[in-house]
């Protein structure tokens, strides 16, 4: 059923997405955001 199929949004908002977003714009900030 294509309403019980998670669409992008919802998957971009899902928060192990969310916490490795966070985690991967903290680590770009201990570097110095040289990458």
């Amino acid at each position: 059923d294509a309403m019980q199929r998670p669409d992008a949004k919802k998957l971009l908002m899902h928060p192990w997405i969310r916490n490795s977003r966070r985690a991967l714009q903290s680590s770009l900030q201990r570097t110095g955001g040289m990458m």
